[in-house]
């Protein structure tokens, strides 16, 4: 984590930031990347109305800092132009909303893996659904990772993706009707919030 903080004091941060905006990246590339994924649609979902509990907003307001400092580190590290992969379990339903010309925004933190072979990661493997994406705006974060052999290419909570094509293909072994793969989706440069 000393090397991650060292970049981000070179770009300007004070030793204090420099130091939680690597602890912040530093947790979402372990263990607690569903944590930050959980507060982020909380935070969504009190913003847009919903009803909340109280211990759930405790939790969430205790979190919100660290997506402070990842957002924040995030914002220092260039873009990746280029082909990335990322594979989802969709259902029949999820799947209609992906279709060619759909434009589709993805609310929380999502991560893929640069270039077009699949994650190895056998967390993965039984994903129904592989998404091709050409980055615009994702950020490559390797060098900040707690899994070295991945080469993770981020995007932040609400990128939207215009979808460009969609392939389905059955295999033998898979009964589910949305078995899924080949979705090609293309991130937009400009989209207006």
């Amino acid at each position: 984590m000393i090397e991650n903080k060292s970049y981000f004091t070179k770009k300007g941060l004070s030793d204090n930031e420099a130091q939680a905006v690597a602890f912040a990246l530093s947790l979402y590339t372990g263990p607690k990347s569903e944590t930050c994924n959980r507060t982020t649609g909380l935070l969504i979902r009190n913003k847009n109305g919903e009803g909340l509990d109280v211990s759930i907003k405790e939790e969430m307001y205790k979190a919100a800092v660290i997506l402070y400092y990842l957002v924040k580190g995030l914002s220092y590290i260039p873009y990746y132009w280029g082909t990335v992969t990322r594979l989802c379990q969709l259902t029949d339903h999820e799947l209609t909303y992906y279709m060619p010309e759909y434009l589709i925004t993805w609310i929380q933190f999502s991560s893929s893996e640069k270039g077009t072979r699949e994650v190895s990661n056998s967390l993965f493997k039984r994903r129904n659904t592989i998404f091709k994406i050409y980055s615009l705006t994702g950020r490559p974060i390797k060098q900040f990772s707690n899994w070295p052999e991945e080469d993770e290419v981020f995007f932040l909570p609400h990128s939207t993706f215009l979808i460009s094509k969609l392939e389905v293909q059955f295999h033998g072994t898979q009964h589910n009707t949305y078995a899924a793969s080949g979705i090609r989706i293309k991130q937009l440069v400009s989209v207006m919030d």
